[in-house]
């Protein structure tokens, strides 16, 4: 997928590790007085909610806590599925010849809340209401992938020409309501895993009349063509949805009732769910190493090191490999962010796909002193040198980890002198950009659940290059499971497995989210993003 370059740095920013612990989103005012909690239904589950959810619009909505409660309200084309596979949403199936233009054939017992046949015209209609740049949605991006759509939404509607500009634009924009029942889309360039990012909420239909009156407004009776409906929202307290009848695939549901109940503080969620009043609570890292019997569930995205590939003496693969060595990430994290992430041992997430396998790489993920300072000794012998010295460029957020690390390396690596460089985050972005550094703290974010979003960025051409690193082999691998469709994984790993060997970055952490549920709540799905909180096999186990 595209990203606009200010998108993913506002959430490499986001990712900092003063934001480390996005295990707990931030917090907004909470409203005082108890919230109404019923138990008249025997499958009811109450299930805690660290913010409210501030909009419930689609083309608007950013929370994770929306988006969650989005997932289970309303039904894309696609949905997630545990390991990663697809499953058919409204789109009973989906099918096309190139991998760049896809046709969707919706299923007819697809229904609205009220009982209205779900069209495809109502996915179009969403589509090109999230990309009208009258709209300013902060969720157009995810549809830049669809041909035309990027230049439509780019548009600037104080420009003089605008209305012209805008009706050319809009007609160029490959969405196609063939039917009904059928819905043609055609992307910028091939890619046979697109299907899969419309399982995001920014993908939902929409129903025009609610959606030009203004959607997802607390306290509407939201129209929702998902396993369940809204019944009740009432900001900073609680969002009530019940079984959703005229869902298609109702009967797989077995929860006739779900409370969300808004709590920022997560102490006193976990009291609640003592007392038996919550069935499962969202907890900081710092909190959930205090407890037994967590889940957790690593977070798209990781941190750590660029190397810049055009500066010496960060050309030389040993150099590389041995401050990749020095770095014994479980002590590091332990004294900077204790409960918060899990060690890095590659770019692409755990998460991701189900859980993506781990590469075998030429270096151990743990630090390795010993084998560290035997390459470090091989370096210096390499360059004629007896100390070096690299600058290492930060933001303020990122101020604990810089010290500490800049600490761990010149101590298992005598000779190496680390020099702090720490400027604004917009003076950060543009260092990098230009290339004027030796070593930054960087971040990587997947937006779909497809881990050549991450791989991708290391090639030549990549906007996000920012290690300058050029590998032929590499590019080709990523070429290769770009083009190979269902069966591109092994070209994927093949891919991770040369970046790794090359080290042009140190991942250095993955952020992670905790969550904890009581034993009668069984049927749970979780997913590293999007709607990642899944209630349509969720029971309760008396």
């Amino acid at each position: 997928m595209h990203l606009c370059i200010k998108r993913v740095a506002s959430l490499l920013f986001a990712f900092s590790l003063a934001g480390c612990a996005v295990s707990q989103p931030n917090a907004q005012p909470t409203v005082s007085g108890p919230a109404r909690i019923e138990t008249v239904f025997k499958q009811q589950a109450t299930i805690h909610l660290p913010t409210d959810p501030g909009s419930l619009d689609s083309a608007k909505a950013t929370e994770p806590v929306a988006l969650d409660l989005l997932g289970n309200l309303m039904e894309g084309l696609v949905r997630q599925g545990p390991g990663g596979i697809l499953e058919p949403g409204v789109a009973e199936r989906w099918e096309s010849t190139d991998g760049r233009s896809f046709t969707f054939f919706l299923r007819k017992n697809a229904r609205w809340s009220d009982g209205q046949t779900v069209t495809a015209e109502e996915f179009a209609f969403a589509w090109y209401r999230t990309l009208d740049p009258v709209t300013e949605s902060n969720q157009a991006y995810r549809l830049y992938a669809i041909a035309g759509a990027e230049d439509w939404n780019g548009l600037d509607p104080k420009a003089a020409d605008f209305g012209k500009r805008w009706a050319e634009l809009r007609e160029r924009v490959q969405i196609k309501v063939i039917d009904d029942y059928t819905l043609r889309v055609g992307l910028q360039a091939p890619n046979p895993q697109w299907p899969g990012q419309t399982a995001h909420p920014a993908f939902f239909p929409q129903r025009i009349s609610q959606a030009s009156s203004g959607q997802g407004v607390p306290g509407e009776q939201l129209t929702s063509n998902g396993p369940f409906q809204l019944v009740r929202w009432s900001p900073g307290r609680e969002v009530v949805l019940r079984k959703n009848p005229a869902y298609w695939d109702a009967k797989s549901v077995r929860l006739e009732h779900v409370v969300f109940r808004i709590e920022p503080d997560a102490r006193e969620a976990f009291r609640l769910m003592d007392l038996g009043q919550l069935d499962m609570v969202y907890l900081p890292g710092i909190m959930a190493a205090e407890l037994t019997g967590v889940e957790r569930m690593s977070q798209p995205a990781t941190m750590g090191l660029v190397l810049n590939q055009v500066r010496k003496p960060l050309t030389n693969l040993n150099l590389r490999r041995a401050l990749y060595l020095a770095i014994d990430r479980e002590r590091l994290l332990s004294q900077v962010a204790p409960g918060t992430a899990i060690p890095a041992a590659s770019l692409v997430p755990p998460s991701l796909l189900g859980g993506w396998p781990q590469p075998q790489s030429v270096t151990p993920p743990a630090g390795d002193r010993i084998l560290a300072r035997h390459l470090w000794e091989v370096t210096l012998s390499e360059l004629g040198m007896e100390e070096v010295t690299l600058r290492l460029l930060h933001a303020k957020e990122t101020a604990p980890l810089a010290e500490r690390l800049a600490l761990m390396l010149q101590a298992n690596l005598p000779g190496l002198t680390i020099e702090r460089e720490m400027v604004p985050f917009a003076e950060r972005l543009e260092r990098v950009r230009i290339g004027t550094f030796d070593m930054v703290l960087q971040g990587w974010v997947a937006e779909t659940d497809d881990p050549l979003e991450l791989l991708e960025q290391f090639t030549p051409d990549h906007p996000a290059n920012d290690a300058r690193w050029i590998h032929a082999e590499y590019r080709q691998a990523v070429e290769r499971a770009k083009d190979d469709g269902v069966d591109r994984l092994p070209a994927a790993k093949e891919a991770e497995a040369i970046l790794m060997g090359e080290l042009p970055i140190l991942p250095l952490y993955h952020p992670v989210r905790y969550w904890t549920v009581r034993p009668r709540l069984k049927g749970l799905r979780h997913f590293p993003l999007g709607a990642r909180l899944d209630l349509r096999h969720a029971h309760i186990d008396p």
